[in-house]
């Protein structure tokens, strides 16, 4: 008897842990053409509207978790990014000027015409 609740409770901490600090999708709506991402998402105390052309200078997204998000033509010159989840995301023309990018996963992200200086 005593297993399973120790499992459960084992399992409930490991899940918490491991969804820590990736950000919540409080409203997502994705673009069925696109399979691209958009809404409201909140980070570390803070919501940012993910769509394009918005604004992120100097945003702290350090470890979150923005698959498939549509930030084409977003600013996000001087952003924290590092550990950032951005796997086919669309960074069509966005700014990413002295943005972080260390450690990044920007595996199948469009970077087409982004600013990476």
């Amino acid at each position: 008897m005593k297993k399973p609740i120790i499992f459960s409770v084992f399992f409930f901490i490991i899940t918490a842990i491991s969804s820590f600090g990736q950000g919540i999708w409080l409203e997502e709506n994705i673009d069925p053409e696109t399979n691209l991402r958009t809404g409201k998402f909140e980070y570390k105390g803070f919501i940012y509207e993910i769509k394009p052309d918005t604004d992120f200078i100097d945003a702290d997204l350090s470890g979150a978790k923005l698959e498939r998000a549509n930030l084409e033509g977003a600013n996000l010159e001087g952003a924290n990014l590092f550990g950032a989840i951005l796997s086919g995301a669309s960074l069509i023309s966005a700014n990413l000027n002295r943005a972080l990018l260390i450690d990044a996963d920007l595996i199948n992200a469009d970077l087409i015409d982004a600013d990476l200086s």
